[in-house]
């Protein structure tokens, strides 16, 4: 089951560097890619990890991001939800699921040692408690809700400004970095063929910042 799941991983993130970055070079470059994305996977199996705690991490992970993901996903909240929320609630999703270790091992004697133990037992030795897994789905959905509601009612009163990706795009070598060297406020400008009968071109919608 673990030789499956790095299989996967290897893969997917072969393929979408390649895809991106090294389409237009030779075959030996994906290659290479391979080996070097191989090199922090051996350093991790040879550290002795225990297999379990390693998919506790993935799946506490998992459920940080999944509700974001699901209500972005959703046709009728396309106007509402952000590409800001999204990456809001995942990222206060990991930080809930640390503080749920935290509470459990708070010594108000040892606070630096509450903080690291916490996160230890949050991420790594819960031994898949429910605390956790609570604390990553409720944070995420709440502090992206949150923030998409106060951003939607700005947007009602005309009220805009830049989201994630407005503000990292504008850093120099970023539209390099992401393989986006058509990206616009308003959204990615790349053009796709519909692959129709009549061979028309679709414009990519822009998204919500």
């Amino acid at each position: 089951m673990n030789e499956g799941a790095v299989d996967s991983l290897q893969n997917g993130l072969a393929a979408s560097i390649s895809g991106q970055y090294l389409k237009n070079l030779p075959l030996v470059w994906t290659r290479a890619a391979v080996v070097i994305i191989n090199i922090p996977l051996v350093i991790i199996a040879t550290r002795g990890f225990a297999v379990l705690n390693l998919f506790l991490v993935m799946n506490l992970l998992a459920c940080c991001a999944i509700l974001p993901l699901i209500f972005g996903l959703i046709p009728a909240m396309s106007k509402f939800s952000t590409e800001t929320g999204f990456v809001l609630g995942v990222f206060s999703g990991i930080l809930g699921v640390t503080a749920s270790g935290i509470g459990v091992c708070w010594d108000p004697a040892d606070i630096s040692g509450s903080f690291a133990n916490g996160a230890n037992w949050a991420w790594y030795s819960n031994n898949y408690d429910w605390k956790p897994f609570l604390a990553s789905l409720a944070v995420s959905a709440i502090v992206m809700l949150t923030f998409d509601a106060g951003a939607w009612l700005l947007r009602r009163r005309c009220i805009t400004g830049p989201g994630i990706s407005g503000i990292l795009m504008r850093v120099p070598g970023m539209k390099k970095i992401t393989a986006s060297p058509n990206w616009t406020p308003d959204g990615d400008d790349r053009v796709l063929p519909n692959w129709g009968p009549d061979d028309a071109q679709v414009k990519v919608a822009p998204v919500a910042h």
